[in-house]
């Protein structure tokens, strides 16, 4: 009987190592995936904002957005006091939160009225948006859409 239950003990403890090592691998993956969509979305906004900087017509990229992977591409947010660097999303998914930071409501970006960023504190292992609550006033938020401005904000 004892090295019945031994056994049964053994066996729980090895497939308690293999799932444990199973979730922290799918962790890192997830973690690299968001991060490189996040980083890919970001050149893609950076490579069209660019494009309207050469003067290409206004038409072409709206304040409506860039596609990028099922995502509406609004804007792209920096906080350099705290390290921030973000592209804003129109889609009102968790999904989406998980790439970047979602406009909730309001008008469009840097446009003359208000308007609500929503983001996780937390994504995976990283501290996406968590240092937001270190912010003095003062400090300077930037955001620029998808036409090149960049305007900056003020805590």
């Amino acid at each position: 009987m004892f090295k019945r239950c031994l056994n049964v003990a053994i066996f729980i403890f090895i497939f308690s190592l293999y799932f444990v090592t199973f979730l922290m691998i799918y962790d890192t993956f997830r973690e690299r995936k968001l991060n490189s969509m996040s980083n890919d979305a970001l050149n893609i906004l950076e490579k069209e904002t660019k494009k309207v900087d050469e003067e290409v017509k206004e038409e072409e990229i709206s304040a409506s957005g860039i596609s990028y992977s099922n995502y509406t591409i609004l804007g792209k947010l920096e906080i350099p006091t705290v390290g921030i660097s973000a592209i804003i999303l129109k889609e009102h998914t968790y999904a989406a939160m998980n790439l970047g930071v979602i406009k909730t409501y309001g008008v469009d970006l840097n446009e003359r009225g208000g308007f609500v960023l929503s983001g996780h504190n937390f994504r995976g292992r990283s501290s996406f948006l968590y240092s937001v609550k270190n912010l003095k006033n003062g400090n300077k938020i930037y955001i620029t859409d998808t036409q090149g401005r960049k305007l900056a904000y003020e805590v």
